[in-house]
């Protein structure tokens, strides 16, 4: 707990609508409990994912309804707004309405192209407060070489935005391994779908190789030419923990919570080269002006350490702080 606590500022509850997952009882409270702990620890929280539109990973009820699309429609419409009103009381900042539609597209090939359209809507309807995104991956992964990936991506949420979907955000997944793609192509990537003028996220970010010092160097690169994007938003990662990662070689941590050479990278990085952390004197009026990073500050004066805090946006900010 302390290590997430210290190392990450936003995360991701699991939501998946499947027979281990929103079905089953135990799965549900769990994804409440996380949505419930992230609240309390002020996180901003993206819930993944509605409808991941695959038999395969949807509940066993849905196959049962292939023939009968009125219902199946209904089915899918009746879970998004289920879960959304029941999310709603955790203050959730997104969601990924859909997943990976180019291969998962069972219930596109029953309802039409058109029921995306309903899923986005219906989200918005059950709440209205959050970003609405899609979710998609090998896009920039196999060393860049995903042209027909990228195409059928950028027709979808093309589709959707002049359809009048409530289309907020595009995600990549990120799950690198051999054959990593150079970073001057990461960008490319990123720059073709930042044309949408919506934000980007990394969504599900890691690296499975077995040369650590190889893996440590790609995510620095990595992370570097992402934050580089004026479009981008977030870079979460999928994991971090040896222990419970679905890669675990892709882990920051070891099993015996020692540092790995990628989450020295890591650490170099978010807490090192991008935190401002600055000292210094008021002037003549009792102003003291820096220029930092986007982020939350505390801002402490003399020896009394009186304080306050601010958050820093694009736009810049001020902040004023008194003795009384």
């Amino acid at each position: 707990t302390d290590c997430f606590l210290k190392l990450f500022s936003k995360a991701t509850t699991m939501l998946y609508w499947a027979d281990w997952g929103w079905v089953n009882p135990k799965s549900r409270q769990r994804y409440h409990h996380t949505a419930k702990w992230l609240q309390d620890h002020e996180y901003p929280t993206r819930g993944h994912v509605l409808i991941w539109p695959s038999w395969r990973w949807l509940p066993k009820a849905t196959k049962g309804l292939e023939n009968d699309p009125d219902a199946l429609r209904r089915m899918a419409r009746e879970h998004i707004t289920e879960v959304v009103e029941a999310m709603k009381e955790y203050d959730l900042v997104e969601y990924d309405v859909m997943n990976e539609p180019r291969v998962n597209h069972d219930l596109m090939d029953i309802l039409g192209d058109e029921v995306m359209l309903e899923w986005w809507r219906t989200a918005e309807a059950a709440d209205g407060r959050q970003v609405l995104y899609i979710n998609e991956y090998s896009l920039l992964t196999g060393a860049g070489h995903t042209e027909s990936e990228q195409d059928h991506y950028e027709k979808t949420s093309r589709y959707l935005l002049d359809n009048g979907a409530p289309l907020g955000g595009i995600g990549m997944q990120g799950h690198m391994s051999e054959g990593l793609t150079p970073p001057p192509r990461v960008y490319e990537i990123i720059d073709r779908f930042a044309a949408f003028g919506l934000p980007i996220q990394i969504t599900e970010f890691d690296i499975e190789i077995d040369d650590e010092e190889a893996q440590a160097d790609y995510l620095r690169d990595f992370f570097t030419i992402v934050f580089s994007h004026p479009a981008t938003d977030s870079l979460i990662q999928w994991g971090f923990w040896e222990g419970m990662h679905w890669k675990p070689r892709a882990a920051m941590f070891r099993k015996d919570w020692t540092l790995k050479p990628n989450g020295q990278a890591y650490l170099d990085l978010v807490l090192g080269e991008w935190w401002t952390d600055e000292k210094g004197m008021t002037d003549k009026d009792g102003r003291f002006v820096i220029r930092g990073f986007c982020g939350d500050y505390s801002i402490t004066i003399g020896d009394d350490a009186v304080s306050n805090t601010c958050t820093l946006s694009k736009d810049g900010a001020s902040v004023r702080v008194e003795r009384l």
